[in-house]
């Protein structure tokens, strides 16, 4: 497949990196180079966070509106209560990361106590002040 053109426009904006991909791919599908902007980088969104574009070569852009059409279409005919997606598998990963659960609970835990601690103190100070200044 050839590169993207040098100059790109956009095709459309969604909400989702998910539904940004099914366009590309779609578009691909079909032999037009996409790409997607706004999307997670090492787990930092690149872009302002909330909408992702679908950008396409400025040649390609009128077959690309009508490809976007016609995935539209289709999206449109699927009787989504008919879709069987299978069994869920089960999760390794819980039970890999179970430590990190009650890790994190403990931590909850320690803050929470280092807070009470705090605030016990500070109540105590405050009532030595004020039992100090009764008293004088």
């Amino acid at each position: 497949m050839a590169q993207i053109a040098d100059r790109v426009v956009r095709l459309t904006s969604v909400r989702t990196e998910l539904e940004a991909g099914v366009v590309v791919g779609a578009l691909e599908a079909r032999g037009i180079q996409a790409t997607m902007s706004g999307v997670y980088t090492a787990n930092f969104r690149t872009e302002a966070p909330g909408w992702v574009e679908v950008l396409v070569g400025e040649d390609d852009l009128g077959e690309a509106q009508a490809v976007l059409a016609e995935v539209g279409d289709e999206r449109e005919e699927v009787d989504w209560s008919q879709v069987d997606v299978g069994q869920p598998e089960e999760n390794e990963g819980s039970q890999r990361y179970a430590w990190f659960s009650v890790f994190r609970r403990v931590c909850l835990a320690l803050v929470a106590l280092y807070l009470f601690w705090i605030a016990f103190n500070l109540g105590i100070g405050l009532l030595q002040m004020a039992l100090g200044v009764a008293m004088s």
